[in-house]
């Protein structure tokens, strides 16, 4: 039998008293420009989601924060979103 992996808290794992991954989304987030482009991307502007998505792993790699996917990030701003 496979142990389950436990969560890791969105707002309980920053690196060295670093951001938290849920402090790097917001504050992604929060600036202006970077939710204008996640609003209105699409593949015909060149901006899709997933390079943003992937601009958004990159800040939380400069962090520390190693473990949080693409796939992740989009959940969780799906999720801030509803």
């Amino acid at each position: 039998m496979r142990s389950k992996k436990k969560p890791i808290f969105w707002d309980r794992d920053a690196v060295k008293e670093g951001k938290s991954s849920l402090q790097v989304v917001f504050d992604w987030l929060s600036t202006e420009m970077n939710y204008n482009k996640w609003r209105v991307s699409d593949r015909n502007n060149g901006s899709t989601k997933e390079s943003l998505l992937k601009e958004i792993v990159s800040e939380l790699k400069a962090v520390g924060i190693e473990h949080r996917t693409t796939g992740d990030v989009r959940e969780k701003i799906s999720a801030i979103e509803r």
